[in-house]
């Protein structure tokens, strides 16, 4: 993995974390599970990156069992929410 990757799902990974962040700026709450998710738009404005670099990021802690897809949601299909899991 390049640097530059690593740097981005640092960034990623430490938004996701943090709840605070969150509370007044997310719109997409708790899994089914309770777990806080957030969707990638928000990733992508929060972090001020680009699509491409957040889903590749999310794409790659996903196929590392760091993160987990909570899917779409019926009022906003193309944008998945994603979360933590839990260690």
């Amino acid at each position: 993995m390049r640097h530059n990757e690593q740097l981005i799902d640092s960034k990623v990974l430490e938004a996701l974390e943090n709840r605070e962040i969150w509370k007044a700026l997310t719109t997409s709450g708790t899994s089914a599970m309770g777990y806080f998710i957030v969707r990638r738009s928000e990733l992508e404005n929060y972090l001020n990156l680009g699509r491409q670099e957040i889903v590749s990021s999310l794409n790659r802690l996903e196929s590392a069992g760091i993160i987990c897809n909570d899917g779409d949601s019926t009022d906003q299909p193309d944008d998945p929410r994603y979360y933590r899991v839990p260690q």
